[in-house]
Parts: structure tokens; sequence; C-alpha cells
């Protein structure tokens, strides 16, 4: 089958008198993924960046809900340094751009090699932006990039200038080789779930290890799912995206990214399942369902469930675990994580764009006013970092 068009964007950004950047844009997944594959490597970890998981959301969400894919690839003299995961959407008559993947899942944004990502100023950040929206070769009039985590390979988020937007919401952190991280399982409405499912049998975490237990589960995270849908309500095609990536295995991608889907199972009965991309040692938690039986009312079957989780990932060597703030709510004295905030950059093109841009900012600050996550102490770390190394 012949694979989608690739284009050379016309767009040329000169950062330093010694080199450019230049911008090619691909339709499709086909030319493009062993170069996304292979500049993963030289990335911070980061599973939803991955094509892998990416290309599976486009085909279970994205081609859907969007008009068109526009991945765009920025190198330099050296090769390849970016990844711009677009998707084109429209507003009655008014084009945009934002980025691939679900809305408020940890990692949204753009995949970047490490050594650019330590030296990359806001100003060239927001210049690669503005370089890769005038490499496509149609109009838009905005770009509504929403979602993006204040914390990039442990600096500022440089693609978050002083135009960004809190969006109220974000991650949660883990850093799973801290000497002083605490016990996942230290609430005591934890201890007291613990207590009354051990009455079902012995309560055990197990991750699938074959195609036909991943199948299971994933039959099972998605039917607990849509079983809660009616006061958490789940799209239909998001539990498809879902079942779709948990059968993806890590060991038979190209770039190493995929997923673990694990099960809380008490005696031999499944009370909660848990499904996490990885990539490296970096893990996202992407669905945590629980079991909405009768005979399980009161027990907090979903946080036990990412509590088993978070000591699995730990004793499996990985470094960090994110968790989004609705997947299994958290008291703050079961988790030692790091609040990682999440916020929008809505850049306007055109005038037309910046009457949606307007628009998008005041709705985004309505709703961050509702529910605004700690920020301070992570975000100065973070902030300080960055001078650090810049220094």
């Amino acid at each position: 089958m012949k694979g989608p068009a690739r284009r050379q964007g016309t767009g040329v950004m000169r950062f330093a008198e010694d080199g450019s950047y230049s911008f090619s844009v691909f339709d499709g997944f086909e030319d493009i993924r062993e170069t996304w594959a292979g500049l993963s490597v030289a990335a911070v970890p980061a599973p939803l960046t991955s094509v892998t998981l990416l290309e599976g959301w486009w085909e279970t969400v994205g081609r859907a809900r969007h008009e068109a894919m526009r991945i765009v690839l920025v190198a330099d003299a050296t090769g390849p340094l970016a990844v711009f995961p677009f998707v084109l959407g429209r507003y009655h008559t008014v084009r945009y751009v934002e980025w691939m993947g679900a809305a408020g899942q940890p990692g949204r944004g753009p995949l970047v090699a490490a050594d650019v990502l330590a030296g990359l100023t806001p100003e060239r950040a927001l210049a690669l932006l503005d370089g890769a929206a005038a490499a496509l070769d149609e109009p838009v009039d905005a770009m509504l990039l929403r979602d993006m985590p204040a914390e990039l390979g442990g600096f500022a988020n440089p693609f978050l200038g002083p135009e960004a937007v809190a969006a109220g919401t974000g991650h949660r952190r883990h850093h799973l080789r801290a000497a002083d991280r605490r016990p996942a399982l230290a609430g005591a409405d934890l201890r007291v779930g613990t207590d009354r499912l051990a009455a079902f049998g012995p309560l055990v975490f197990e991750t699938a290890q074959s195609v036909q237990e991943r199948a299971y589960l994933a039959a099972i995270l998605v039917d607990q799912l849509a079983a809660a849908s009616a006061v958490d309500p789940v799209e239909e095609d998001r539990l498809a995206c879902l079942h779709h990536l948990a059968m993806t295995d890590p060991a038979d991608t190209i770039d190493g990214a995929g997923t673990v889907i694990g099960g809380l199972f008490a005696g031999d009965r499944a009370v909660a399942v848990v499904l996490v991309a990885t990539h490296g040692d970096y893990a996202a938690t992407l669905a945590v369902s629980g079991s909405g039986a009768a005979d399980l009312a009161g027990i907090a079957s979903a946080r036990l469930a990412a509590a088993h989780a978070r000591d699995w990932f730990a004793d499996a060597g990985f470094a960090v675990l994110d968790t989004p703030l609705s997947a299994a709510p958290e008291t703050e004295t079961e988790s030692g994580a790091v609040v990682v905030p999440h916020a929008h950059l809505f850049r306007q093109k055109t005038t037309l764009g910046y009457l949606l841009c307007a628009g998008e900012r005041t709705l985004a600050r309505v709703k961050a006013s509702y529910h605004e996550p700690a920020t301070g102490e992570a975000a100065g770390r973070m902030e300080n970092k960055r001078k650090s190394a810049a220094a």
C-alpha cells in the first residue's frame, strides 16, 4: 500500500548564525514512523508522545473526531530534533490545529530530543511552533494546544510561555526511586478495603503475561468503565481506544513503547484493573477501573489497584509513574507524589483565530477557577532546575 505523501515545509527558522531548522510535514504515520521511533531514543521517555500509542489513538478516536493529521518533523544539519504531532479541526469557518492524544492525559505535546530540550528557551520554543504552523500547506487560523504539562524532562515546559493559561488540572508524578517514597497502602481507608476484600480470597495484583491475559483484563477494564459511565461518562470510542492500547505489548513495537495491564484479584475475582502506558523507565496511567458490584460497595477498589500498581512499577525498576488526577483520587497521606499542573497555549494566526483564542482563554479561566491543583513547590523546583542548567 502506498504511504502518505511527504511534503517539505517552506518555513525555516534561524536561531543562530551557524544553524537553521527545517520543517517536513507528513499526513500519515508510514513515512515518519521509523524516524519518530529513532528520535524517541534521544528524547526524554514519554509514552504518550510515542508513535506507537498515538497511532493507536488515531485509529480508534482521532480519525473520527478530526479532519486530518499533520505531523511536523523539525530537523537541522545533525538530524531530527523534534516531532510535533498535530491534528486539524474546524469550528464553523475557523481552522485550527491541536495535539494528538486524549485530553487531560499526562504528557500531551511534542517529542523533543533531550539535549535540545535542555537548552530550549520559551522564545525559541514558540518560534518552533510558529515555524511548524507556517510549514503546513493549508491555512490555519489558530493553535489550540491544550493540556500541556508544566514540566518536561525535569525542566519547566518551554512551550508554555507567558501566554499560557492554567488549565486547573494536572497529574501526579510519583518518583519511584526516591529514598523517601511513601508506602502505596498508607491510607487508612485502603487498609480497611484490603481487610474487607480478604474475605473473598487472597488479594494479589497481577499483570498480563500473554495475549490471552491481556484480552481478558482489557474486557474487564472496558466493562467496568462502561458500567460506571452513569456517574463518570466514557465515550464508546475512548473505550475502543483503551481496549486497543491494552493489547499493545512493548516487546512488539517499533519504539519499545506499549502498555502494562494489571488486575487486582481477590481470590479468582478481578475487582479492579489498571492500564498504564510505558516507554523506557517511564510509565503513565491511562485508566483505572473498579468493580461496581453490590457486595463491594464502599470499597475503594480502583484506588487499591492504583496503589498496588505503584508498588509493582517500583519493584519492576521504573523511575517515574504519572497518574491523572481523575484516574483514582488519592489522599495526601497515601501518596508522596508531586502534582504537575497542566496549561493551555492558544496562539492566534489570523483575525478569526484571535476571536477563537479569546473565547478559549475565557472558557479555560472559568473552568480553572473551579479546580486549581497545588503547584507552588513543584513548579518552583522545575524553574530553578532550568535556570541552573542555563547557567
